[in-house]
């Protein structure tokens, strides 16, 4: 005979899950932000009018990486893609008149890391930069990377506690390269079996007195290659040759798929 569970059996099973609940709700609160974390490669360029701030949850890992213009600047913005995670972005759109902004974020935690662009507006109202009247405005923008899933053991994202923590420490004519910030676990050629680290990058050069600076963060499904066709990174098979061409990755992978078994059947 089956023994119908005590109300203190009840309570007890209640109280543990509540405990539960009570401590994944508090996983984001106890985090501690890295701030600007050592690199080994390090982009580094003149120009003032643009500061950069990176914070990282290591025990994610995942990050986020601000730009912030002190003086405002003009922007305009291209969302492309089949699954754009973007705020703000639309005020950048051609056709307005003022499309001045305070800082771009890049953040990972998917979705959940939008809450990194709004953190930054409301930083700089705390902050006195920006007041509530119409004409002033913060306007931060953003976007997000797909870093959770299988590729970690948490979903820890990045919040408002970390942007702003970047946000506050940004300096001037540094960028980190690699895995940090919001390209802290990010990784490119999942689609065929790459999943190569990736991270962020960044390029500056000047022209007489125009700068141009670019910054990236590779989260692709597909592969990155360089100029003449190479994978720039792919963790390839054992038996694969070490170098590689785009096309070639893409074919082996094909083939395996071939001659995997179905098993939808069973």
């Amino acid at each position: 005979m089956r023994r119908r569970p005590t109300s203190g059996g009840l309570l007890a099973a209640a109280l543990l899950s509540a405990l539960g609940c009570a401590a994944a709700q508090g996983t984001q609160e106890r985090l501690t932000p890295l701030v600007n974390p050592t690199a080994a490669r390090v982009l580094e360029f003149d120009w003032p009018a643009l500061r950069i701030g990176i914070a990282e949850y290591a025990e994610g890992p995942t990050g986020v990486t601000v730009f912030h213009f002190p003086r405002r600047a003009l922007a305009v913005v291209d969302v492309r893609g089949g699954g754009p995670g973007t705020v703000n972005t639309d005020y950048l759109r051609l056709g307005y008149e003022s499309p001045e902004l305070d800082s771009v974020v890049f953040a990972g935690g998917s979705w959940y890391g939008l809450e990194s662009t709004t953190a930054i507006a409301t930083a700089l109202k705390d902050d006195g930069i920006r007041t509530g009247n119409w004409d002033n405005i913060a306007l931060s923008v953003g976007a997000i990377v797909y870093d959770l899933g299988a590729r970690r053991f948490n979903e820890i994202y990045p919040d408002k506690p970390l942007a702003q923590a970047a946000y506050r420490a940004a300096r001037p004519g540094v960028f980190p390269l690699g895995a940090h910030g919001a390209g802290r676990n990010v990784r490119t050629g999942y689609l065929v079996g790459c999943n190569a680290y990736s991270g962020q990058g960044g390029a500056f050069r000047q022209i007489g007195d125009l700068k141009v600076a670019a910054f990236t963060v590779v989260n692709a499904l597909g592969i990155v290659t360089t100029r003449d066709g190479r994978a720039a990174a792919c963790y390839a098979d054992t038996d694969s040759p070490r170098e590689l061409r785009a096309h070639e990755i893409v074919a082996r992978h094909a083939d395996t798929a071939a001659r995997k078994p179905d098993r939808s059947a069973s």
